[in-house]
């Protein structure tokens, strides 16, 4: 009798990942980063008005751009940052999004799930049904004379030492009117860097963004890039990728000899 339970748990399992819960496998890894920042360090950037800055790198946002999702002022020595469970959706009225705007979300669903398919009608994001592997789609079922709007996914980053509070927009897209949008899940790569003038957010222009291992950009406490067409100076240092799924790039420090992060794992034992 044990045996043929067992069998029909089994059975049931299987109809259940058949029917697509598989798809929260995106949302059961939570990832940690820890940023490291000594008290020199905090004085250069402090001096420079600079603050560390997190992008998630793929997949790219519209008008090959990516998205700012986290932006803090270090006060001390070490910030573990974590990327919690789960995604969300949201939208914004912010249409047309240009480089170096800021994204403000309006209407936000949380715990969305690959391969599932959402709706928006304007006001509120609801399911509606099974989507497409790997994606979330949300379809624009818009009102009366509205607009397009922007959509993108959201999640929780934030520093373990305070509690989640705010989503944050980690990518954009241009939704039209009574069409669907298929939204790849991110990655597990985000850029890492520096800068002025900021906030999460900011959508900015790949093109103008360097990494550390570019050599042609090492010159010392003198690496940052300016986005000339803002009226407030925007600087970017070059950034340093890490894969959060990687145990050897999950531990990173600021170093003032090249205004960059660099892995921990490289430190001279």
């Amino acid at each position: 009798m044990n045996c043929l339970v067992s069998i029909v748990k089994i059975w049931v399992l299987l109809g259940i990942i058949s029917l697509g819960w598989c798809s929260f496998i995106y949302a059961d890894v939570q990832y940690s980063l820890n940023i490291g920042v000594d008290a020199a360090s905090r004085d250069f950037l402090n001096s420079n008005q600079q603050c560390v800055a997190i992008a998630y790198a793929s997949p790219l946002s519209e008008g090959n751009t990516v998205v700012v999702s986290l932006v803090f002022a270090p006060i001390n020595d070490s910030t573990n940052i974590a990327f919690d469970y789960g995604w969300a959706l949201y939208t914004s009225l912010d249409y047309p999004v240009a480089v170096f705007d800021v994204i403000n979300m309006a209407v936000t669903q949380t715990n969305v799930g690959s391969q599932r398919a959402y709706r928006f009608d304007g006001k509120t994001i609801i399911s509606d049904g099974t989507g497409v592997y790997g994606y979330i789609t949300l379809y624009y079922n818009a009102p009366p004379e509205s607009q397009p709007v922007t959509a993108g996914l959201a999640q929780y980053i934030y520093d373990t030492s305070q509690q989640p509070n705010k989503l944050a927009p980690i990518n954009y897209h241009t939704l039209n009117r009574f069409e669907t949008l298929s939204i790849p899940m991110s990655g597990s790569t985000v850029w890492v860097f520096v800068a002025s003038n900021i906030a999460v957010g900011s959508v900015l222009p790949v093109n103008i963004m360097k990494p550390v291992s570019d050599s042609t950009s090492a010159t010392s406490n003198n690496a940052s890039t300016s986005a000339a067409a803002q009226t407030t100076m925007l600087q970017i240092s070059r950034y340093l990728p890490v894969d959060l799924s990687v145990p050897s790039q999950i531990a990173i420090h600021f170093e003032l000899d090249i205004n960059a992060f660099a892995y921990d794992s490289t430190m001279t034992q």
